[in-house]
């Protein structure tokens, strides 16, 4: 029986030469437990780096897509 696994995307607001524009991935399940226990405590890792993870409210979601011209298919 195959479970979900979670999947982030990372789009970046401004320019950084840390991070691509785009990136996105899919945690598998020998790295979801630390994944999750990491989102908890606010921080995401990505390439080697670690960054302060900020959860946003429905609203602030809403402002962000049509801020950023993002649509969830």
């Amino acid at each position: 029986m195959r479970g979900e696994l979670p999947e982030w995307a990372l789009s970046c607001v401004a320019s950084t030469q840390q991070l691509p524009d785009f990136d996105d991935g899919i945690i598998s399940a020998d790295e979801l437990d630390k994944e999750l226990a990491d989102w908890s405590a606010g921080i995401f890792r990505l390439r080697g780096r670690q960054f302060s993870l900020a959860w946003l409210g429905d609203e602030e979601v809403d402002a962000a897509h049509e801020e950023h011209g993002w649509t969830i298919d």
